[in-house]
């Protein structure tokens, strides 16, 4: 199923406590350019597969756009820290790949058709890659989140978590937990064909 570029965002929100707390503020991570792999069971959602994949040249930081759609004030503090993607160097892509998902509200073995809002919980691992697009470092996460049905037999999903930078071995940004924030909605389309990616 394909998602739409228009009405889905990816985004990375992290603190800088500035000294003694003076300067607190937030930096904003915006993917813009990212592949999905979504295949969607309509008669058993529990058999769906998720694969996200963010190349790291497409990420934009505090970018007017970025900390709109992150939700974070418009403007950093004057004399605020410069940051950038200095820590992402080493990485050329970030890549999600879900092992399952299940509903906490909902029985294992019992076929999901939503006819409302639905939380979900993917299981899957999170690999960050080198240069050269090897394995760099895989980490298994969790990710809570709602699903809900949209018009046209679309699907909205909708979340957020928090992942420590060290554990994959980067440093982007000042504060080492970072939150991601996504916010992707299905458009009516062709299920994708098996290994294909789609490009927003």
């Amino acid at each position: 199923m394909a998602v739409d570029p228009v009405k889905s965002a990816l985004v990375a929100i992290g603190d800088h406590g500035g000294f003694l707390g003076l300067g607190k503020h937030q930096h904003a991570l915006l993917a813009t350019r990212w592949h999905v792999a979504l295949r969607i069971d309509r008669k058993n959602l529990s058999a769906s597969h998720i694969e996200v994949a963010v190349p790291i040249a497409s990420v934009e930081i505090d970018t007017t756009e970025a900390r709109r759609i992150a939700g974070v004030s418009p403007s950093l503090p004057r004399h605020s820290t410069p940051t950038g993607l200095q820590g992402l160097a080493v990485v050329r892509e970030l890549r999600f790949s879900s092992e399952k998902i299940t509903f906490p509200r909902r029985k294992t073995e019992e076929t999901i058709e939503l006819a409302g809002p639905e939380e979900f919980v993917l299981t899957g691992t999170l690999t960050v890659h080198g240069p050269s697009l090897n394995a760099k470092e895989i980490v298994p996460i969790t990710i809570p989140g709602t699903v809900e049905p949209a018009e046209n037999g679309t699907f909205r999903f909708r979340g957020e978590f928090k992942i420590s930078q060290t554990r994959l071995k980067i440093q982007a940004l000042p504060k080492d937990e970072v939150t991601i924030r996504f916010d992707v909605q299905t458009q009516v389309e062709t299920v994708v064909a098996s290994g294909a990616f789609l490009q927003l």
